[in-house]
């Protein structure tokens, strides 16, 4: 795995963004991450909607503050983490990600790549000798494929690292999932691929 990593240039992570993805989580971020739930929709298993952190995000932010200091140092994760892990690594995704990925990329859109596709093809109908082929290769439910130590490794070789690496980690280490039924919510059980 090393080996085949080792054989590409991947961009790297500057220190100073290694280092602001590794800080503890502060209080401004769960605020951010509360302001923007959505209305109506519950963000986790613990049923309460959007609205209900927004009206006490007073009296939670501290609770939570202290929860995740104490997850970072424990490695277990509710689902409101993940939102904020995710928040910060958004502001370095587009220079550690091909400018072709456009799926799960703020900003981007699938159609920019048809646009590129076509303009390919012009491109390749201009031409005297018609000798060339266009591939598409789709990748369907490739992260679902995917093993966890590849994405591990390849998130250190882009710079990823430390306390954020760890918490990654800790999501792919043992997830599992609960399901809800009729309204109860049933044991969690072990979940073998995907996320």
């Amino acid at each position: 795995m090393e080996a085949f990593l080792e054989t590409y240039k991947l961009p790297r992570l500057e220190q100073e963004e290694i280092d602001f993805l590794n800080r503890p989580i502060n209080y401004e971020e769960i605020e951010t991450v509360i302001k923007n739930l959505p209305k109506n929709k519950t963000p986790g298993p613990d049923g309460f909607p959007g609205e209900f952190y927004q009206t006490f995000k007073e009296e939670i932010i501290p609770i939570l503050l202290k929860l995740f200091q104490k997850i970072e140092t424990e490695g277990k994760l509710p689902n409101s983490f993940y939102e904020i892990l995710a928040n910060r690594i958004q502001q370095y995704i587009k220079r550690i990600i091909h400018h072709d990925q456009v799926g799960f990329i703020p900003g981007m859109q699938g159609w920019y790549n048809i646009c590129k596709s076509v303009s390919v093809i012009h491109h390749i109908n201009k031409k005297r000798v018609k000798n060339h082929m266009i591939l598409s290769i789709d990748a369907e439910k490739a992260f679902d494929k995917i093993q966890h130590p590849f994405l591990i490794k390849t998130l250190q070789s882009v710079g990823i690292e430390d306390t954020f690496l760890n918490l990654i980690n800790t999501i792919y280490e043992k997830p599992t999932v609960n399901i809800i039924l009729n309204g109860e919510k049933q044991e969690s059980f072990p979940l073998r691929s995907g996320t």
